[in-house]
Formats: structure tokens, sequence, C-alpha cells
């Protein structure tokens, strides 16, 4: 009798303890939280939460407007947009052409786009076209200027470029400051990356075209004297497509 008393009293212990701590025990561990810095906006991705924006008109307005708050910036037209001054990339963007046929131009008078220090540029199935960057001229028998980038010039920040086209693009240095007495005129500022421009930054360029960009040396200044007809020396060049100074 008193051996099924203790089963008894053993059972009805494990059962009370079943009871109370089996909810405890099955019941799912919550999910961890998960932060971030990115969105999806219409399938696209925004760096940094940014918000996504159109250029609804091909015009230069429409894109500046466009990018002035960062982010992904898409196209709702076609066509060619000239510029009257560079534009200036302040914010990490992604700027994408895909499904449209863009072309930004510098009108042969503008570098294109400038890319600020610790900023990302991103650019997607776009014809950047006519940048021209011309270094200043130099003062009285002072050396000309040097330029660098004459479609886009990045320092100290980052550019991607992914099938786009580069074409007639120039940077050029700047003239030699003429001789005003006896000595040597001003050698030209040299042209440093006729398309793009890259220094203490990074780049990547995959399925891309250049052609016809061009870095040009600038040319000497003028002999005061006359009769010797002789010049400063013409500056040098390097990269016609791409300049890269300590690039990563």
């Amino acid at each position: 009798m008193k051996s099924r008393c203790n089963f008894s009293f053993l059972a009805g212990f494990l059962f009370a303890f079943l009871i109370a701590y089996w909810p405890l025990r099955a019941a799912p561990l919550p999910a961890p939280a998960v932060t971030t810095d990115s969105t999806t906006l219409n399938g696209r991705f925004t760096p940094n939460g940014q918000t996504a924006a159109i250029v609804s008109a091909c015009d230069e307005a429409s894109l500046r407007a466009a990018l002035s708050g960062g982010g992904t910036v898409t196209f709702a037209c076609d066509g060619t947009i000239t510029l009257s001054n560079t534009v200036s990339i302040t914010l990490d963007t992604i700027l994408d052409g895909t499904g449209h046929a863009i072309t930004i131009s510098g009108n042969d008078t503008v570098r294109v786009f400038e890319v600020q220090p610790a900023v990302g540029l991103t650019l997607i199935n776009l014809i950047v076209s006519e940048g021209r960057a011309v270094g200043a001229s130099g003062a009285a028998f002072q050396i000309g200027g040097d330029e660098q980038g004459g479609a886009i010039r990045v320092t100290k920040g980052s550019l991607s470029a992914i099938s786009c086209l580069f074409s007639n693009n120039t940077a050029s240095g700047g003239k030699g400051g003429n001789a005003t007495g006896p000595g040597q005129p001003g050698a030209g500022g040299a042209g440093n990356g006729g398309a793009i421009s890259v220094t203490m930054g990074r780049l990547s360029v995959s399925n891309c075209v250049f052609t016809s960009n061009t870095g040009l040396g600038g040319t000497g200044g003028d002999s005061a004297v006359v009769t010797l007809q002789f010049g400063g020396m013409g500056g040098a060049s390097r990269g016609g497509a791409i300049y890269a100074g300590s690039c990563k």
C-alpha cells in the first residue's frame, strides 16, 4: 500500500511540473531586431535611406532637382540634357538611365560632374559627352594652371560607371603666362584625364566605351622679344580617357 502511494505522489508531481513549465519551453523565441541603412523603392536599391527620384523631363533643371537629394535617380524621358554649369555631387547617388536613351552633355564648355570628397557616384547606362575643363592661364612668366577630368572629376570620393559611353570630353591645361620683358615665358599647364580623373579615391569601370576623349597640355606663353620668336614650353598630358592619381 505504501509503495502505491509513493508512485501516485511521484506521478502527480511530474504531471504538475509539465503543466506548469511546458508552455514556457515550447514558446518560440522572439525574432532578433534588424536595423539597416538601406531601403528598396520600386525595386531599386537606395543608399542610406535616401529617397528615390525621377527625371521626368530631359532638361538641366529637372536633372538638378532629382539629384539634389542623392539616392537613386532614374529617368522617364529620352534625350540630351545640356548643362550650363557643372553638377556637383554632394550625396551618395546612383544615376540610372536603364530603359532610356540619355545623354548628359557639357556642351563643350563645362565639366559634367564634380564628385565631392567622401561621396560616391554610380552611373548606369548613360552617355556622358562634350565635357570640358580648362586650366587657368598663367600670370606673366608663370606656368598655366593644371586641369583634369573633362567629364568627371573625383577627389577623395568614388566613381562607378557601368555600361556607359564617354565621348568627346577634354581636359586642357591653361596657357602659360606671356613674357612682358626679357625672360622665359611661362609653360603651359598639364591636362590630365580627358574623360575621368580620380585623385585619392576609388574608381570602378565595367562594360564602358571611351571614344575621342583628349588630355591636352596647355600652350606656352608668348615671348616679348619679337626678334627671338620663342615661347614657353607646352604642358604635359596624361590619360586621354582616364587619369588616376593615388587611386584605389
